[in-house]
């Protein structure tokens, strides 16, 4: 994420296909692991990878739906695979688990989710 904010997105690539393959082998390792689970559902999100996107949010959601940041995961994905609603509606509930607006407020990705006017922030 550091980064994409800075601009050096062939770092941010390299970066992300990095941790890509490192979820993965967590995933192998452990496949009862939300977080991992999450953060290829991000990831793949990220590289337009749909299906696999959606197939690794929903084991995420099934293994910890009330995890905090495994819903910012997947809302994040949601979001950037043009699932708006299923984004806002993901993330409010990540909100309401304890995960911090103001950590959403600095992922580039979640701009356009925060923005939205149908976001509703529940505290």
């Amino acid at each position: 994420m550091a980064y994409t904010w800075l601009k050096q997105f062939d770092k941010a690539t390299a970066a992300r296909g990095r941790t890509q393959l490192l979820a993965e082998q967590a995933v192998k390792q452990n496949p009862q692991d939300a977080a991992a689970e999450s953060l290829l559902a991000l990831l793949y999100a990220r590289a337009q990878r749909h299906e696999a996107a959606t197939d690794r949010a929903r084991a995420a959601l099934a293994l910890a739906p009330d995890d905090a940041g495994v819903l910012a995961n997947v809302a994040e994905a949601y979001e950037l695979l043009g699932q708006h609603q299923q984004a806002v509606a993901t993330f409010q509930k990540a909100l309401q688990k304890g995960y911090s607006l103001d950590q959403a407020r600095t992922d580039p990705d979640m701009q356009t989710l925060l923005a939205d006017p149908a976001f509703k922030n529940p505290h």
